[in-house]
């Protein structure tokens, strides 16, 4: 407990508060834009174009909000799916490679780095390893 606290505590000294600032309006927006549209969202890849906070914004500095804005329930119910699978491999191991994916789920609630190519491959290319080695069970 004590190591968690002082994590935090350094990793809130080396955040700015204009970043947190700016992930706040983000999030909130990306809510309002999920709640105008629960059911099916805005549509894939429609955040950039209806960012009102950050216009041009690639995504909601959440995956999750992201997905809720772009996709609705329906797009949350599909991707919750199928992070189940990997989520539970990890969930029964202490491998690193896996923990690493639990990091990077963990990340992408306050970002969304699997939109950027060359996170996303990085993930992908983990997943497809871990779950090879470990048979896909």
């Amino acid at each position: 407990m004590k190591s968690r606290t002082i994590c935090l505590v350094i990793a809130l000294a080396v955040a700015r508060w204009a970043t947190i600032e700016n992930r706040l309006e983000t999030w909130a927006e990306a809510g309002q834009l999920f709640l105008e549209r629960p059911v099916v969202g805005w549509g894939p890849g429609s955040y950039p174009l209806l960012a009102r906070a950050d216009p041009g914004r690639p995504h909601a500095d959440s995956l999750l909000l992201t997905i809720a804005a772009e996709q609705g329930l329906v797009g949350l119910v599909a991707w919750g799916w199928l992070a189940v699978w990997p989520a539970r491999a990890v969930a029964r191991s202490a491998d690193p490679a896996r923990l690493g994916l639990a990091a990077s789920a963990v990340h992408n609630l306050v970002d969304n780095t699997t939109i950027w190519y060359w996170p996303g491959i990085a993930v992908a290319v983990t997943l497809a390893i871990v779950e090879r080695e470990s048979g896909c069970d």
